[in-house]
């Protein structure tokens, strides 16, 4: 489990509550007694009465595999064997996320702002910290007030995917507009979230994810985005690697910058259709010169 999140970890122990569930309360077994035909129930049981889709039967799946090796039991390989065999889960479609152009960001963060909402000054901040930084909304919540350097406009970011602290950049004007909200928060000892809720406490990363979610639902409903782009919070990093490898800026430095574990994780923005799309008239030349 090393280098896993906790995130991940209480997603799966979550997971495997479930799996032990129906163990004991539907098969009446326990896990070292299943055979076959009862991993294929579990799965039935998954996709027909939680109406989970191929993504997150998958996770259960890889999770399970690693559980019945640490216990050292072998009764689930005849149904690894089959699964592998049948490709079960090879139909996967592959979660994709379009990249955000600088214009469609500023009118998301102009609609958050025209709302009656609640701490909008605060969750735009967040958005634009994300926009200068391609952080994960995770790294960016985690910030306390200890990691953050404001003579300079670099945050420090420890609670990271891959356990490893690093540092990034803001722009200037992000950095004036932290200077002046972080003076206004209940908190505001060396440990103190940056970002926080109206009782002091970590904004909740489920308010932004929703909140972006709003926002662009409401611009496609106007017509000022359009409605086949898949834009989620996520999208934001993914427009930034995107950013610094189109600016020139290697591989291996963006990778890096980023916190990607892999440098092959990076590489699949280096050949994104986005990318390759927008360069297209550049081959068309190169064609022609043919």
């Amino acid at each position: 489990f090393d280098k896993v999140s906790e995130r991940t970890l209480e997603a799966d122990m979550h997971r495997l509550k479930i799996f032990l569930n129906f163990c004991y309360n539907r098969l009446k077994k326990q896990p070292d007694e299943l055979k076959t035909e009862d991993f294929i129930k579990f799965f039935n049981y998954l996709e027909k009465e939680r109406k989970l889709t191929l993504n997150s039967q998958d996770k259960y799946f890889k999770l399970l595999k690693v559980f019945y090796r640490y216990l050292k039991l072998n009764n689930m390989d005849e149904f690894i064997q089959l699964v592998t065999e049948r490709g079960r889960f090879k139909r996967i479609e592959k979660r994709h996320y379009d990249t955000l152009t600088e214009d469609e960001f500023d009118k998301i963060l102009k609609k958050i702002a025209k709302s009656k909402r609640r701490n909008k000054e605060r969750d735009i901040l967040i958005l634009r910290v994300l926009w200068d930084t391609g952080a994960r909304i995770s790294e960016v919540l985690d910030l306390r007030y200890k990691d953050v350097d404001l003579d300079n406009g670099i945050l420090r970011l420890r609670h990271t995917k891959t356990r490893e602290e690093r540092k990034v950049a803001i722009s200037q004007p992000t950095l004036e507009f932290l200077k002046y909200y972080m003076q206004f928060n209940i908190y505001q000892e060396p440990d103190s979230y940056v970002f926080q809720n109206q009782k002091g406490e970590k904004v909740r990363r489920d308010h932004i994810t929703k909140l972006f979610k709003w926002a662009v639902d409401e611009l496609k409903e106007e017509g000022k985005i359009p409605k086949n782009k898949r834009l989620v919070v996520h999208s934001i990093r993914h427009s930034f690697i995107t950013r610094m490898l189109d600016a020139g800026i290697p591989l291996e430095v963006v990778s890096a910058y980023v916190g990607h574990l892999n440098i092959s994780t990076t590489m699949i923005y280096a050949h994104a259709k986005e990318r390759a799309e927008k360069h297209l008239n550049l081959f068309k030349e190169q064609i022609n010169k043919n």
